[in-house]
């Protein structure tokens, strides 16, 4: 949600009109599903994976820490995001798919 929102704050620069739509447009996704609220646990394992690392990691360093913590899979098309966050840490692995991305079974 806070990626859309960050786009929709530059949509609003320069096309009001058709930032309006897209506000009303995450206003219904953001009633369609649950957002995880971020607690104490996932800011403590997000900052375990930020350390040492480029702030442009940050905001998909947050979704890892969630999924970590709630032992959720994340199903993302761009899987090269994950994959510095992918290994087994602190006793754990982190699980990723590709929801798009099968293959044909004869």
């Amino acid at each position: 949600m806070g990626e859309l929102q960050r786009g929709l704050e530059r949509v609003y620069e320069n096309d009001l009109g058709k930032a309006q739509e897209i506000h009303r447009w995450i206003d219904r996704l953001a009633g369609a599903f649950e957002v995880i609220p971020a607690d104490g646990a996932i800011f403590r394992r997000w900052a375990s994976l930020t350390k040492g690392r480029s702030k442009h990691l940050w905001e998909d360093a947050l979704i890892a820490a969630t999924a970590y913590e709630r032992g959720l899979t994340i199903a993302t098309r761009n899987m090269k995001d994950f994959e510095a966050f992918s290994g087994n840490f602190h006793g754990t692995s982190l699980q990723i798919y590709n929801p798009f991305h099968y293959s044909v079974r004869d």
